[in-house]
């Protein structure tokens, strides 16, 4: 009986890779969808071998995937993406499994792609053109004679923060790869040229207007700066003569230096002033005399009972029936984004939706929307903003982060947080304003799924006063 259902399974597979290998190769945002018959248990070896362009989408549909001598891959360039309720279980693994925890491990199992951009006075080669999640890629460094590399960035392009750490000097430079497609750019500077601008204040979305100076480590320089979003120069600019500039509505600031006629790079920053369009504030705490809420799954000696009060009582959400909260439930993107723009006032929105898998008629279209041009959170791909998908704490204070504004904030205790992870700065920040602590002393769990008591709990804290 073992040996059929090793058959059939191959069979299932090999019928999978056959219909996936007749997409054209450059088919552009193809669909492919599998619904499992049975648990799968892998034996050896399945490559899924997804092409550039298509995304496979798995439907448990009751059904799990069991990892014993034998690993689900993806050595192709399209996506592999588990459906709500769908989990993958590595072999050996004793960690809590979910369909988060499974998407992310297709996601770094599988390769990545290398997209240099084009450039202007040199260029950058990279050592690879695909790698997987923890590859180190080399990058070498080749200004034209005459000028000097002045900026150097890798962007995840489908992670939740798009800043890729990269280290060295000279001509040579290293990153790790992240789980997500990287796009490199560098800016080259004529030898001489004057340092790019700097702004005491970050891009970033803010509840209140913005001072933001404008300096620069040259001496003699002079500075020309934007706010339309135009290109600044000596003859299309405004003279920086000190002082700071206050940005009251959502602003695009541009600023070059100049020296003996030299320009520097451009720096560029986007403000986005949520509260200039007169968002209402949402209580700190529970609303005195009104008509508290009583769920049977929620007691007054659970941590989370005043931010369960709260979140009803002002809206932010509401029991999953007449008489159930359910604490414990995940919360997925959909849902979080929902809840902190609640919070928000619900401010209205307008523009595209960039993404396929947001329809109007769903409940989180407008959040998600907000979401997405306020710089909270971005799609997990081109077209793709995954609703669906349960958030992991490293996410949600990531999002909290972001809608505060992004303040500075440094320095972690927890072995689980990288230096330059990209929740890192978020969870030093929510961990000094009492937003949440680490899972034990020396751990955040960051990649761990957020329950609807915590989701709740975590934007009480937020927004509450001092």
């Amino acid at each position: 009986m073992m040996k059929l259902k090793r058959y059939l399974l191959f069979l299932l597979s090999l019928t999978l890779l056959v219909s996936l290998l007749a997409v054209p190769a450059l088919a552009e945002d193809t669909q492919k969808n599998m619904t499992l018959r049975e648990d799968w248990r892998i034996t050896s070896d399945l490559d899924l071998a997804v092409p550039e362009g298509t995304t496979l989408t798995i439907t448990g549909n009751g059904h799990y995937i069991y990892e014993f001598t034998g690993q689900l891959t993806n050595s192709g360039l399209g996506k592999v993406v588990f459906s709500e309720g769908t989990i993958l279980y590595p072999a050996g693994s004793s960690a809590p499994c979910n369909t988060s925890t499974s998407n992310q491990l297709m996601m770094d199992r599988q390769p990545h792609k290398v997209t240099v951009g084009g450039m202007e006075h040199g260029a950058v080669e990279a050592s690879v053109a695909t790698a997987k999640k923890g590859d180190s890629i080399t990058l070498t460094i080749r200004p034209d004679a005459g000028y000097k590399l002045c900026t150097l960035t890798v962007t995840a392009t489908e992670a939740e923060d798009a800043a890729v750490a990269v280290s060295g000097s000279g001509s040579s430079r290293t990153f790790r790869m992240p789980a997500s497609d990287v796009a490199i750019a560098a800016a080259f500077t004529a030898e001489g040229a004057p340092a790019a601008p700097v702004f005491s204040c970050g891009s970033g979305t803010y509840f209140t207007r913005q001072s933001v100076e404008i300096s620069c480590e040259t001496e003699g320089a002079v500075i020309y700066y934007t706010t339309d979003g135009s290109e600044p120069s000596a003859a299309n600019g405004i003279l920086y003569t000190g002082g700071a500039i206050t940005i009251r509505t959502t602003t695009t600031l541009k600023a070059v230096a100049v020296k003996d006629g030299v320009y520097s790079a451009v720096t560029s920053a986007r403000y986005t002033i949520a509260g200039s369009s007169g968002v209402p504030s949402i209580p700190s705490t529970v609303v005195p005399g009104a008509q508290t809420v009583s769920f049977a799954d929620v007691s007054e000696s659970d941590y989370y009972y005043e931010a369960v009060q709260w979140a009803v009582q002002n809206g932010v959400t509401n029991g999953t029936s007449a008489t159930a909260f359910t604490p414990d439930m995940a919360v997925t993107r959909g849902q979080l984004v929902t809840f902190l723009w609640r919070a928000a006032g619900a401010p209205a929105v307008t523009g595209a939706n960039p993404f396929a898998d947001v329809r109007e008629s769903d409940y989180y279209y407008e959040a998600v929307l907000w979401a997405v041009q306020n710089g909270v959170t971005n799609g997990t791909g081109a077209a793709a903003f995954s609703p669906d998908v349960a958030v992991t704490r490293g996410q949600a204070v990531t999002f909290l982060w972001r809608a505060a504004g992004a303040p500075a904030a440094s320095g972690s205790s927890f072995g689980d947080v990288a230096a330059d992870a990209y929740y890192a700065n978020a969870v030093a920040w929510a961990v000094a304003n009492g937003i949440t602590n680490g899972t034990s002393g020396s751990t955040f769990s960051p990649d761990v799924a957020v329950s609807r008591a915590q989701a709740v709990t975590f934007l009480y804290r937020q927004f509450q006063e001092g």
